[in-house]
């Protein structure tokens, strides 16, 4: 029950080849700044670690069939910081940390994934939105290889 509840990735050989996945957070700091992403991973794709290794990988063969899956698949995400943006610096810190599923989901964001990340900020203090951005997809690609982790080995 709840978020995440059923969430596999690794789908694009067909479900019956899918991995485990879930909820996933991290968070990064520096000095007082903080950001955190929360993620709910239901992706197409498989998930990597940072050196490109699978993590949760469809358990299809080399040469596997594309095959399409149609309307059960996402990467929902959340990005938080203490720091202090106007609506337009705020979406930038949201795009940018959209790299995060880059990072760490392939393929991303295709055709039959509805990928988002919404950002959010408290106001606490002065930041760059570009070094928080730059955190956040750090923090985002995290989040999204502990969601799988959480779950158990692929």
């Amino acid at each position: 029950v709840g978020a995440g509840t059923g969430a596999t990735v690794g789908k694009w050989a067909g479900v019956s080849h899918a991995r485990p996945a879930g909820i996933g957070t991290a968070s990064l700091s520096d000095g007082e700044l903080v950001v955190g992403a929360l993620v709910a991973c239901n992706a197409v794709g498989d998930v990597y670690d940072e050196r490109g290794e699978p993590l949760a990988a469809t358990g299809a063969g080399p040469g596997a069939t594309w095959e399409a899956p149609s309307g059960r698949s996402t990467v929902l995400t959340v990005v938080a910081t203490n720091a202090r943006f106007d609506r337009s610096a705020l979406g930038h810190v949201a795009a940018m940390s959209d790299a995060g599923v880059v990072r760490a989901v392939r393929p991303a964001h295709t055709p039959f994934d509805g990928d988002v990340v919404f950002a959010a900020a408290t106001g606490r203090l002065e930041a760059p939105a570009w070094v928080v951005g730059e955190m956040g997809a750090a923090a985002v690609a995290e989040a999204i290889r502990r969601s799988v982790a959480r779950v158990g080995p692929s």
